[in-house]
């Protein structure tokens, strides 16, 4: 099947079980796009950090981290992925650094969220800046993500309404196109408040739904036109999007999320609906930068 952009799937080693489970979902999507997979290391410092820690030569972290990038090979192989399209980079830069470093011909970045309860809701630096400031979709693997089991083909999308819609909607028809997979356009609104709510819920959503479904169904078939080759619904939920988006998740095999396309250094953070997402959500999620239009203000805008 022909890429669905560039030609070489980038993930994340790191010899944890986070590292592996992102590697085995890499070699699935590289084999689905008919990608390169590269695999991407970055040695830890070596510096000493506290009087008390052992000085670690650097010989011995290339040693160590060429030996975890060999296993790493083996595994892809292991997984059914042709060796000469495989490749790999040890790195000193800065973790997010590196990624954006090594992005020639590069599809997409798979990274692992982490795997414990208690460190996730820190969701790692790495994975948040880099889903923060790739120019290309971000794969993000939930720990809850599980390499033999068959996938539900249903890809789930949520849409806001705004200028990236469109946007949005593009790259992900394209992924439901290359999954063969359903997809599924949520789009959720709620009054910001519970007396807001109360009063206005009556009223408001029966108005809300019918607004939106025909703003939106126009929308997407603009986008998908007259053939768009995946068979697609619209959920419109009188919720919070974060709530509507994590209980449509649960029985996705991916879950997509927009954001601003202001790529850089220090240029921009996730929302929160995105953060959240990435900490709790229980399918993979794909965050995909939406480019700034022509005209826009490049210090407005922001994320999902």
């Amino acid at each position: 099947m022909s890429p669905v952009s560039g030609h070489t799937v980038l993930v994340g080693i790191d010899g944890t079980e986070d590292g592996r489970r992102a590697l085995r979902y890499a070699v699935v999507e590289a084999r689905r796009r008919g990608d390169a997979l590269r695999l991407l290391h970055v040695t830890h410092e070596t510096m000493m950090v506290a009087p008390m820690m052992p000085y670690i030569p650097e010989p011995t972290v290339r040693d160590v981290a060429s030996t975890m990038l060999e296993q790493a090979e083996g595994r892809a192989i292991g997984w059914g992925l042709d060796p000469t399209e495989l490749s790999t980079v040890l790195s000193q830069a800065p973790r997010a650094a590196a990624f954006m470093e090594n992005l020639e011909d590069v599809s997409c970045i798979v990274l692992g969220t982490r795997g414990s309860r208690a460190r996730r809701l820190l969701t790692g630096s790495t994975t948040t800046s880099v889903a923060a400031h790739s120019p290309v979709p971000v794969h993000c693997v939930a720990p809850s993500w599980d390499g033999d089991r068959d996938e539900l083909g249903r890809v789930v999308v949520g849409v806001d309404g705004s200028d990236i819609t469109n946007d949005v909607l593009d790259g992900a028809f394209a992924e439901a196109r290359c999954r063969g997979a359903h997809l599924e356009i949520v789009h959720a609104w709620e009054p910001a408040g519970e007396y807001d709510a109360a009063i206005t819920r009556r009223t408001l959503e029966q108005d809300w739904d019918q607004a939106a479904r025909s703003f939106l169904t126009k929308t997407i078939e603009e986008v998908a036109g007259p053939d768009p080759g995946v068979a697609w619904t619209l959920s419109l939920q009188f919720h919070r999007p974060v709530a509507a988006l994590h209980d449509a998740a649960a029985a996705a095999d991916l879950l997509i999320v927009g954001r601003r396309g202001r790529w850089g250094p220090f240029k921009l953070s996730l929302g929160s609906t995105t953060r959240t997402l990435l900490r709790t959500a229980t399918c993979p999620v794909m965050v995909t930068p939406v480019p700034r239009h022509p005209g826009e203000d490049a210090a407005g805008g922001g994320s999902r």
